[in-house]
């Protein structure tokens, strides 16, 4: 397994829309298995302190997934590889923040 890397993403989302927040090379998620990666991610979205706008778990082989079992309706993978938010300023704010702890392969 190579080195862990850890990256921290901050920022405004557009109210009601997907903004893309980090996005993943293609053959991170469905290239040769040594060239897959696995990150642990920790999301935040609006407000740190509502439960409903905090998220944590995996991301392999092209499948975000939750520790809770189930995806926020504020947070998702799309079609090409990009973590996504969609934030309502009326119920979260807009503020995101994700923490993305990259397992392998070698960052480098």
């Amino acid at each position: 397994m190579g080195d862990t890397a850890k990256e921290t993403i901050a920022g405004t989302a557009t109210a009601g829309v997907w903004t893309t927040i980090k996005a993943i090379p293609e053959e991170e998620m469905t290239g040769p298995v040594n060239a897959r990666a696995h990150y642990d991610y920790t999301g935040y979205g609006g407000s740190a302190d509502l439960g409903t706008g905090f998220d944590s778990g995996t991301i392999l082989n092209s499948v975000m997934r939750s520790h809770s079992g189930t995806l926020p309706d504020w947070l998702r993978l799309d079609a090409a590889k990009d973590i996504q938010i969609k934030l309502d300023s009326s119920s979260y704010g807009l503020s995101s923040k994700i923490v993305l702890t990259r397992v392998y392969p070698d960052s480098a």
